[in-house]
């Protein structure tokens, strides 16, 4: 019978102090790190065996599959009286998006930025830049972003360099809770690569598994824009680096790991 190691039961405690667990998004979160492929499967004992230390139980592993069946992001295939389970081709590409922002690496951002006012009444005409995921309002007539070319004549353009865009203008890129968020996914960083843990039990691939699910959780609420504005000493480049550190400390491994018991 699986049981939660003390250690993880621990994190998971102070996890659920700030917010519950959402069992059909750890399910999703199983998928994109061990699974993200048309032919890779996870059978329900599969799932089993990553969930139950995790807190989630049989009843409620079944509930989300079903959830996920329904809306179109998980398959079904039966083997006797073996369920296995994949990504459709909606949840392939949904998966895919979201993996290139939630594994990215650290990268400097662009050094140079551009601002663009509108003239008055005309911001109808430019809706693309209010559409673009490289461009920000900062006021209904103006944005800031990566440096673009505009044919009309209309439109100011004001160069400026990264160091040079003042706090107010990054602070409308990310609410005022995401500084807290990042924070503490770092202090949960830190406290998991101290965890001494067996690398042949299904301990270092739940450890693994809860990381990538709680950085997920938050860093697909901001667009790729809104961390770049951020200054080199921001908290959440730092929890990056330490998310990446997690994931060179616990490598992913083979669902073949996995065998069904």
């Amino acid at each position: 019978m699986l049981t939660t190691p003390k250690a993880l039961n621990v994190l998971l405690d102070e996890i659920h102090q700030n917010h519950p667990i959402k069992v059909w998004s750890f399910i999703v979160t199983i998928f994109g790190d061990l699974a993200p492929d048309p032919a890779q499967e996870i059978s329900a004992a599969q799932l089993q065996r990553l969930t139950i230390p995790i807190g989630i139980k049989p009843e409620a592993l079944r509930v989300a599959l079903h959830r996920l069946r329904k809306d179109d992001w998980i398959t079904l295939r039966k083997e006797g009286r073996t369920a296995h389970y994949s990504l459709s081709k909606q949840g392939q590409e949904t998966t895919r998006d979201a993996s290139l922002r939630v594994f990215a690496d650290v990268s400097p951002p662009p050094i140079n930025w551009q601002i663009t006012l509108l003239a008055p009444n005309h911001e109808k005409s430019f809706e693309h830049l209010k559409n673009s995921p490289a461009q920000m309002a900062i006021s209904p007539t103006s944005f800031l972003g990566h440096p673009v070319e505009l044919m009309e004549e209309d439109p100011l353009t004001l160069p400026i360099k990264h160091d040079k865009i003042p706090d107010w203008m990054r602070d409308l890129a990310l609410p005022a809770h995401s500084q807290a968020e990042h924070a503490t996914l770092l202090k949960l960083f830190e406290k998991i690569s101290k965890i001494k843990n067996e690398p042949d039990t299904i301990e270092p691939m739940c450890l693994r598994l809860l990381a990538v699910h709680e950085w997920r959780r938050v860093a697909l609420k901001h667009s790729n824009l809104a961390l770049e504005l951020q200054k080199d000493t921001w908290i959440g480049h730092e929890a990056r680096r330490h998310f990446h550190e997690l994931l060179n400390a616990l490598p992913r491994k083979s669902l073949t790991d996995l065998a069904d018991k």
